[in-house]
């Protein structure tokens, strides 16, 4: 599964660069860093403290200290960063000494084998550029799995769509290049997930997955991420971002949460060829929640997930996310493959 991944993000990549080489030198993201490496102090993205220090008022003689990018849109759990794996930075801070920024909204939706499907839709709000608040409402559709059950155990599952709440709080802990230093951003946050429907289900199994280590159908996780963004000329700016998730989600909470806690890594790289397109490469840690089925065909377990997106923004604060994510095992399907869209506005 790693393999064609990586190929994939590779020719997208030297893609890219070639286009960047026929774009004109004014419309670069690339070439507006120059410039301002030349002749102006280099600015918090935004106008805001969103990662990015006060003390950034240097040029950009360091490859290290290449100036970071907002986020423009919402990963699928609610938070600020790629589809699959947030960013350190948060969403839409606002102006500089304000207390609030301004409103972001999102939905992404996921389409996977086996008729299955991932649709939510998210909205943020970020305080005194340090503190992010932000809901998500997702929704899985199970697709074939209810097939599976009735011709596995003679039930069935009275609704086939599963469906979660996520409430996210993110603190910005450091601020990007503080102590006039390249140091990362980074932050931590807590995550409250809610499934209204796994015990519904839980419950029509006939073999419950209480024997497979579950343990209710709500939890906790707490991350911590790191994300910097560096230059390295000829190449166009880099943002990388790599950080922890403490959970006991299974397939992300979707499957309900188990008794034990696994501690999983997540990283995320974006290039951004021009000022309004870039390319993201997104991995993310996946053990197994839940032990194996009594009967099986219904639950393959977990496996690490992968993903490519290429995000536009074709009008000022309207974002457009395309991409293709690896999931292996999902419920009853293996390798589940399929495309990914989002769309995201920040007011």
């Amino acid at each position: 599964m790693k393999t064609p991944t990586l190929v994939l993000f590779c020719v997208v990549a030297v893609c890219m660069q070639a286009a960047l080489a026929e774009t004109p030198a004014s419309d670069t993201w690339l070439n507006q860093t120059r410039l301002q490496a030349a002749s102006t102090p280099l600015q918090a993205y935004s106008n805001g403290t969103t990662g990015v220090a006060d003390s950034e008022t240097k040029t950009c003689s360091c490859s290290f200290m290449a100036p970071a990018r907002a986020p423009k849109q919402h990963t699928i759990e609610g938070v600020a960063g790629g589809v699959l794996v947030p960013t350190a930075y948060l969403m839409n801070p606002g102006p500089k000494d304000e207390p609030f920024g301004m409103p972001a909204i999102s939905t992404t939706f996921i389409g996977m084998c086996g008729r299955k499907n991932l649709l939510t839709m998210s909205v943020s709000e970020t305080f005194w550029g340090r503190l992010e608040l932000s809901y998500a409402l997702g929704r899985m559709d199970t697709g074939n799995l209810n097939h599976v059950v009735k011709k596995t155990i003679n039930n069935y599952l009275e609704d086939r769509n599963i469906y979660m709440h996520m409430l996210n709080a993110r603190f910005l802990l450091i601020e990007e290049n503080s102590w006039d230093i390249p140091v990362p951003a980074v932050t931590v946050g807590a995550h409250f997930k809610c499934n209204d429907s796994i015990s519904d289900i839980n419950s029509r199994l006939g073999i419950p997955l209480d024997v497979m280590g579950y343990d209710d159908h709500h939890g906790m996780e707490y991350t911590v991420m790191a994300t910097k963004t560096m230059q390295f000329d000829p190449i166009p700016p880099i943002e990388v971002s790599v950080g922890l998730r403490n959970t006991r989600a299974s397939n992300i909470g979707y499957l309900g949460f188990a008794d034990e806690c696994k501690t999983l890594l997540e990283l995320g790289v974006t290039m951004y060829a021009t000022d309004w397109l870039s390319v993201r490469y997104e991995f993310r840690r996946k053990e197994k929640a839940l032990g194996d089925a009594p009967v099986g065909g219904m639950l393959e377990g977990e496996e690490n997930w992968h993903g490519i997106n290429v995000a536009m923004e074709p009008i000022d604060n309207l974002s457009i996310n395309v991409g293709v994510g690896f999931f292996g095992d999902v419920a009853n399907q293996k390798d589940a493959v399929g495309p990914s869209v989002s769309l995201a506005y920040a007011f």
